[in-house]
């Protein structure tokens, strides 16, 4: 019976409810109050056994925190990988002369072409800036590019 007291009443909006569902349903008369008690009383343990296990979990080592299916053996090596965004890889059908020509620097009396003013990616800010989500961040500012038409922001690192 106190199995579907408690259902009543975490089952439903308030416990007078879950008691005239008890009612209903079971046909025994449980008041309002006593199915508060029992739930609240009820949910604390679960609480608590909810506590020790994750209290329990974070005290293994991190190896033993996720055991593995019985019949898998751990790997030997593990990966890490980056993200490699501004990684210039050659390709594969790239001659070693046109590799380095596309790294060359520019010769003399020519400048690189400079880098765009606005950053895009959410990813891409720099390091010494606080990264925000896009929908955090202030709405570009500067003038219109020529280009685009496009209002324009800089990012500005004071490292």
């Amino acid at each position: 019976m106190l199995k579907k007291i408690v259902y009543a009443g975490s089952n439903n909006p308030a416990f007078k409810r879950g008691s005239q569902d008890l009612l209903v349903l079971a046909e025994v008369t449980v008041p309002a109050k006593q199915v508060e008690r029992l739930t609240e009383r009820i949910g604390k343990e679960r609480q608590d056994e909810r506590d020790a296990a994750v209290a329990a979990y974070l005290a293994r080592p991190l190896t033993q925190r996720e055991d593995l299916p019985p019949d898998k053996t751990p790997p030997q090596l593990a990966v890490v990988e980056m993200d490699g965004g501004r990684l210039q890889i050659r390709t594969a059908k790239d001659k070693p002369d046109e590799a380095a020509a596309k790294t060359a620097v520019p010769p003399e009396g020519q400048t690189a072409p400079a880098a765009p003013a606005v950053v895009p990616q959410w990813s891409a800010l720099p390091a010494c800036q606080p990264q925000q989500h896009p929908s955090q961040r202030a709405r570009p500012t500067g003038p219109p590019s020529p280009s685009t038409g496009v209002k324009t922001r800089s990012a500005v690192c004071s490292k």
